[in-house]
């Protein structure tokens, strides 16, 4: 599955209500690859249970509330 929102923010709403429903409700996605902070920012997030990996993000933490990286064990990793 492919999703991209072309630096659209009505389409990028779309997208992650559309992902977010198909990870909870049909289930056949098993891991995330998710590129770019705004896509970081819909999904490093509670809203599903598939494991997602964040790649080509300028601040991880930042993409994130810090509530979630310190309540839920969300690891960023930093290789310069």
């Amino acid at each position: 599955a492919y999703w991209s929102a072309n630096w659209d923010k009505d389409i990028q709403k779309k997208n992650k209500e559309e992902l977010i429903t198909r990870l909870n409700q049909k289930q056949d996605i098993d891991l995330v690859l998710s590129f770019g902070t705004r896509a970081g920012k819909d999904l490093a997030n509670n809203f599903h249970s598939v494991p997602t990996m964040l790649f080509s993000i300028s601040d991880p933490l930042q993409a994130t509330s810090y509530s979630i990286v310190e309540s839920n064990n969300f690891l960023f990793s930093n290789n310069g």
